[in-house]
């Protein structure tokens, strides 16, 4: 970001120095003359004002949780950064801004709908400026790049009118990924402290929650009554110890990484500047932890009966194991709907562009 805004800074003075402005010995650019360049000395500011402001945003943030969910500080940062280059186009000299053109449309046709009336504007202004409407080919991937018609203020109003609405349009995108995001983090943070409660109340009174397993020979009197996660009972006066469910649980989150990790070697890699495969892992785990002591809970009431008599304790954390994979079950239906929401935020998907371009809206 700090990159970006130096960038931006950069191309600021070289329109400005394109349009004849002079800067002092502190840096500052001097007051202009004319109506012009008063207009074009504004414009010079505001674009900085945007570029320090953006700066301001990511190294003066506040290490806070609430302000990591909520994204405000990078949310805005980036929104100063859209603003400052919006601007950028009022401020560039014909010549600079000829050359930018190809840029500004890579991001509209990456973030715009194909029938959106602005982008459609841009691209038959652009068509008869030079570029090839049928194919949708911007001037920067022809051989021979023809000269574009002479850019008046109201084409340079269309520009930054669309740049600012496919900026916006990304950026709402993005909102939507960090909503999901949070929501995701608050799902597994809320299966998270149910899973300790549980953990503490098996503890406490370890029969509340009994996860032991009749032994496949206790009618014969040929072995131990009960197996449980912890160890194996032995008289028909013991019961499950305090550390069942801690173990289940913990059983269930090695399941969960199994299926976290064939999970991530099957998914599609998308291009966007967020990541949810940490909130996914997240849920996972928390959601095979409680697979885990469901599943052996349904073992030990007896109602799978096929399998509800175990050989060994090695067996019912098998079966922990087992249950903590068979989250994905459910988790699969959610990384699905993650890897869509991750699609609509890419520059590069397939639904908004009618060819593939080089990601522009956030870097």
């Amino acid at each position: 970001m700090v990159a970006r805004a130096d960038a931006l800074r950069a191309s600021a003075k070289l329109a400005a120095l394109g349009r004849g402005m002079t800067f002092g010995a502190n840096g500052n650019v001097e007051p202009g003359t004319s109506d012009r360049q008063r207009r074009w000395v504004a414009g010079y500011r505001n674009v900085v004002h945007h570029a320090d402001s953006a700066e301001r945003c990511v190294t003066h943030r506040s290490p806070s949780l609430l302000g990591w969910l909520r994204g405000s500080s990078v949310e805005t940062a980036f929104a100063h950064i859209h603003e400052g280059e919006v601007q950028l186009i009022e401020l560039l000299p014909e010549d600079q801004l000829t050359g930018h053109l190809a840029e500004v449309r890579s991001t509209v046709q990456a973030y715009l709908p194909p029938d959106d009336l602005r982008r459609l504007a841009l691209e038959d202004w652009g068509s008869a400026a030079g570029t090839t409407a049928a194919t949708s080919v911007p001037w920067s991937s022809l051989r021979v790049r023809p000269r574009p018609a002479r850019v008046e203020d109201e084409h340079r109003e269309l520009i930054a009118t669309t740049l600012r609405a496919a900026y916006l349009y990304g950026d709402t995108e993005h909102a939507r990924v960090r909503s999901f995001r949070n929501i995701l983090l608050g799902a597994a943070l809320a299966m998270g402290v149910l899973l300790i409660g549980l953990g503490l109340v098996g503890s406490r009174w370890p029969a509340a929650v009994s996860l032991c397993v009749p032994h496949a020979g206790a009618a014969s009197g040929s072995g131990p009554q009960l197996i449980c996660p912890t160890n194996v009972r032995y008289g028909l006066g013991n019961g499950p110890s305090g550390g069942d469910v801690f173990l289940v649980e913990l059983m269930g989150l090695v399941g969960a990484a199994l299926a976290g990790v064939r999970a991530i070697s099957a998914s599609r890699k998308v291009e966007s500047s967020y990541s949810l495969a940490v909130a996914q892992a997240t849920l996972k785990a928390t959601a095979g932890a409680t697979t885990a002591v469901i599943g052996v809970l349904l073992l030990s009431s007896g109602i799978v009966s096929s399998i509800g008599q175990l050989q060994s304790q090695a067996a019912i954390l098998t079966y922990a194991v087992i249950f903590g994979y068979a989250q994905q079950l459910l988790t699969g239906l959610i990384d699905q709907r993650a890897d869509a929401v991750l699609q609509a935020a890419s520059p590069a998907s397939p639904a908004k562009a009618s060819t593939p371009q080089a990601p522009s809206g956030r870097g």
